[in-house]
Formats: structure tokens, sequence, C-alpha cells
């Protein structure tokens, strides 16, 4: 999971909105800035109460977007949020964004309809009893949409379209639906937002070369950004939680990725060179020898066995036939 940090500009009266969104990889960013929508293969734009009505009313084509942080880390991009979305910022006209903090917000002044206010515990209880109603009716009505062909049936959300057309869920497969005028949105804005994402998504897709710019870009940014800086021990084991849950996942893939990479001449010769000459530092010593410590040894009932000409080394088993050309032992160096 990574975290972004973007600014999304108005460009017909330059007004400004500052925003948090998370990703599942660094390639469901298209580009470091964009000059005409979303640098997002998702096409998000910001989700604010301004900057909704500001994209129905322009439309997503009349934003520009750019990347202002991207990081593995939310408490850094929450952070970062929080240092630019100030009160200086909410209170000045020239932006969208209506609440200090952004993503750990606080609804700010007269923006807050609840300033200075308190519930009562009667309209507390008719509060919840009213959300649990709405939810258990229909969740998500915002993004109703409808079958063209049927405009009697409704979907309320992606979830129920993909049942429908019985494909599994994907957006990129709703948003194909749209596109192809079988699926339609009640929202214009859900609606040119759906064809905006598919379009973005097949013209990633067909463009090769495009792909690997942004892929090199994106990687170089990353690189700028992390590079001779340790990662923290909590990332360190969100990381390797999420890898561990993708393995018991996914134990096929798992197995087809080790033998691709195992089996791999050019890739060990790689590793090999990389690491030919160098030596281990005392803590990795140490960090192997405590992983090693109450496993059976893997050279049990093996021998060394050298190559009397060449000096290559190799196990046997114990009891099998030495070869031609081979003698016991470790050998002199070469």
């Amino acid at each position: 999971m990574y975290y972004t940090i973007y600014k999304t500009v108005n460009m017909t009266n330059e007004k400004e909105y500052v925003g948090f969104h998370k990703i599942n990889e660094i390639s469901d960013i298209i580009c470091e800035k964009s000059e005409n929508g979303s640098i997002f293969n998702d096409g998000y734009l910001g989700s604010g109460m301004l900057m909704k009505k500001a994209l129905e009313k322009y439309g997503p084509l009349n934003m520009r977007q750019e990347l202002i942080l991207l990081t593995e880390d939310k408490e850094e991009a929450e952070h970062l949020e929080k240092e630019i979305v100030c009160k200086e910022w909410v209170e000045s006209d020239k932006n969208y964004n209506v609440s200090i903090g952004g993503n750990v917000c606080i609804l700010f002044g007269n923006e807050n309809g609840f300033h200075g206010k308190n519930h009562t515990e009667e309209t507390i209880k008719k509060i919840q009893e009213s959300r649990k109603k709405t939810f258990d009716d229909k969740p998500f009505s915002w993004c109703k949409s409808f079958l063209v062909e049927d405009e009697s049936i409704l979907f309320y959300n992606s979830s129920e379209i993909c049942d429908y057309f019985d494909i599994e869920y994907d957006w990129y497969e709703v948003n194909r639906l749209v596109y192809e005028g079988k699926v339609k949105y009640f929202s214009q804005y859900l609606q040119n937002a759906a064809i905006k994402r598919f379009l973005n998504r097949y013209n990633f897709l067909s463009d090769e070369e495009g792909r690997l710019k942004a892929k090199n870009k994106l990687s170089l940014l990353a690189s700028e950004r992390f590079s001779g800086k340790p990662k923290t021990k909590e990332s360190n084991e969100k990381r390797g939680h999420s890898i561990k849950r993708w393995i018991e996942n996914n134990p096929e893939k798992h197995l087809s990725r080790m033998e691709k990479i195992n089996k791999n001449p050019e890739k060990i010769e790689k590793t090999a060179s990389r690491h030919r000459g160098m030596k281990r530092s005392k803590q990795t010593c140490r960090n192997i020898s405590e992983s090693l410590k109450g496993k059976p040894a893997s050279n049990k009932g093996k021998i060394w066995i050298h190559n009397i000409i060449t000096g290559e080394k190799r196990y046997i088993h114990e009891g099998d036939k030495i070869p031609d050309g081979w003698a016991r032992g470790m050998g002199k160096k070469i």
C-alpha cells in the first residue's frame, strides 16, 4: 500500500485542492504531473465537498493535477497534508479545502454546521436509526446506475453490476460497460469519470512505451526519496505480513514465481555478480546464525568433493561414488 498527497487545480479559476489518496501499486499512478485530468489510473481528483461541486460544474478535464508526495508511510503523508492544509490555507478563498488537516480533518468554523452545538440523546438515537435504515435499504445510493436496455434494473454499487453481468469484480470492466453504453450512472460526474477512467486505462495498457517511461519515472522518483533511508521497523513488519498473507492466499502463483526466479540463469548471474567479492557484515552473520538455530544442517549426510583440475567444489551424498577427476575434501584455492 502507498499513500500520496496531490494537488488538483481548476484551470478555469485557478482554485486549488490538496488531498490524500491511497493506492495499491506505484503503477496506479499514470504520471507525476497531468495538465488535463487525473494523474491516477482510477481518475481520482478529490472528494471534498466543494471539490465535488467544482467537478460537477467544470468537469474532470478542466482540472490539472500534480503529485506532491509518494510514500509507504501513512503517518508521513498525513503529517505533510496537515502542514499544507492548515487554518490559513482553509480560510483562503483560493482553494476548495474546507477542513483543517485534510485526511485527519477538523471542519473549520462556519463550514462546520454543528460548530458550538451538541446533540440531545433523543437526536443521537434518531440519527443512528436513520443511518441503519438507510444502509440496510440501499447502501451507496449516491452511485446509483441503471441498465440502458431496461431502465427499471437499478444498480447501487459496482458489485451489483458485476453480479448482473456475471463477471469478476473489476473497476476496469465496470468502466468498460459504461463506456460501451450498457450501464449508465444517474450522476453525470460519475458517468464522465467512468468513461475517462476506462479511456485512461485503455490507452495506458495500449501504450507499452508510455508505461515503461511512467514506470521508470516513478521508480526514479521513489529512488530519490528513499535512497539511503532505512525503512522503519513498522514498515518492514507491515511488508512482511502483507507478503506472508499473499503467499498463503496464492500458493500456486508463489511457487511459479519462485521457480522462475531460481531457474533464470540471467537473474542468478546478475545476483551472483552483484555479491561477488562482498563480505557479510557481522550483524548479518549473527542474523543468519540465529535463523538456523534449531534447524537440521543442510549438509547432513553429505561430503565435499573438488575437481582436481578446475578447483570446482560441490556436495555429494556419503556413500556415492566420487566421479573421475574429483577428490574428497575442499582442495586448495586456485
